[in-house]
């Protein structure tokens, strides 16, 4: 998943004053094939003390308590997931296995994965290549690991010429294809499914993000996909941890939005990806994507609850840090710490769903992007702290 980078800065904790976005790079070719990275937030300021690891009892507006026991997430072990980014499909044989390999070995109970509408029916509205998505779901289940299916990026034949794969889609035409695909993979046991990858952002939403526009994607996809497969789990695309700047949409806003255009009964949980670094999760920062949930004067969980669904839970389908670059990473230490401390508290959230681990190996090598050191292991296979981190976790927890 390629990646805006949308710097947060704070300054006496008062972050509207402060906040900037930065340029991101193009993150998508036609066919699918170049890494498709989330949008991650570099974040500034001073670090409070956070909560003890284990015992997490934040409240938020919501009035709810996140936990008094570390087991207070329903989905119980079921809450690791590992989120893949867009290129797995296109690895090598030996390659793609020995990263499923390493995706199950960890511990890993999920695995978030592109159903990519723009490589599927590259060959126009009757074509579809299902091979190389089938390839990793396949490989997915016979390791015994869950599937989220992310439904995104708009073929060429379904948007302008001259726009990017990121145009935001007609809403019938992706709801069509998202009928065919939920039907063809309910068959191979897939049963959830994410709309759209960070439509909060410019760099998956062009011309620009809108609320109204993606709810009426999200109406007419949820009665799809509900059509194909009743018992089918639906989440709203993870929303990158962005300030609203007049372009790109902050995740509370932009689920705001969405209730306001009438998207409330359209979806079964809330996507979100609640990167944090340099903070740790839980430190009480109002900057910090992870305290935007459910800390700070409108967060996700107090527009959920004004709105009636305080019920319904929110899935973190991409999480982690990067260990190189030019700016924004963290030691290996620090990333193991943090992957720790993330799922102790994950697992102290009623509110909570799976948390997807952004990713499972480094991308590459190259130093002049971070994009290429979010893994739980390096790009040689060789593994990280976090690594190990990870699995007693998933052991343990």
């Amino acid at each position: 998943m390629l990646v805006l980078l949308a710097a947060l800065a704070t300054v006496a904790f008062a972050p509207s004053a402060s906040m900037a976005a930065a340029a991101c790079p193009r993150h998508h070719k036609a066919k699918g094939k170049s890494n498709r990275r989330a949008c991650r937030v570099r974040v500034h300021g001073k670090r409070r003390p956070s909560a003890p690891a284990k015992k997490a009892s934040v409240t938020g507006r919501s009035g709810s308590s996140t936990s008094s026991s570390p087991i207070a997430n329903s989905f119980g072990k079921d809450m690791f997931g590992i989120a893949t980014g867009g290129n797995l499909q296109n690895e090598d044989p030996a390659s793609q296995s020995r990263d499923l390999d390493v995706d199950h070995n960890a511990g890993a109970r999920w695995l978030r994965t592109d159903i990519n509408w723009t490589q599927i029916q590259n060959g126009g509205p009757t074509s579809y290549d299902w091979g190389p998505i089938d390839n990793v779901v396949h490989g997915a289940q016979a390791r015994g690991m869950q599937v989220l299916g992310t439904i995104v990026y708009t073929p060429s034949w379904a948007r302008p010429p001259g726009t990017e794969p990121s145009y935001g889609p007609n809403p019938a035409l992706y709801a069509a294809f998202a009928a065919v695909a939920v039907k063809h993979y309910a068959a191979m046991g897939v049963h959830a499914y994410e709309i759209w990858n960070e439509p909060n952002i410019q760099t998956f939403w062009t011309p620009a993000p809108n609320a109204s526009a993606y709810a009426a994607l999200l109406k007419a996809a949820y009665v799809a996909i509900k059509a194909a497969d009743p018992s089918a789990t639906v989440v709203t695309g993870g929303t990158s941890p962005a300030p609203s700047d007049g372009t790109n949409i902050s995740p509370a806003d932009f689920l705001s939005g969405i209730y306001a255009a009438d998207g409330k009964g359209f979806f079964d949980a809330v996507g979100h990806h609640p990167y944090c670094a340099p903070a740790v999760p839980g430190d009480a920062q109002d900057w910090s994507p992870w305290y935007q949930m459910y800390g700070t004067q409108k967060s996700l969980r107090s527009v959920m609850s004004d709105n009636g669904d305080a019920g319904k839970k929110i899935w973190a389908t991409e999480f982690g840090a990067a260990t190189n670059g030019p700016s924004g990473a963290v030691s290996e230490a620090k990333q193991a710490e943090m992957i720790t401390k993330g799922y102790q508290l994950w697992a102290g959230y009623s509110w909570a769903g799976p948390m997807f681990t952004y990713q499972g190996r480094d991308l590459g090598t190259d130093p002049s992007t971070r994009e290429n050191f979010f893994g739980l292991m390096r790009n040689d296979f060789s593994p990280k702290p976090a690594y190990s981190a990870y699995q007693q976790l998933a052991a343990s927890l």
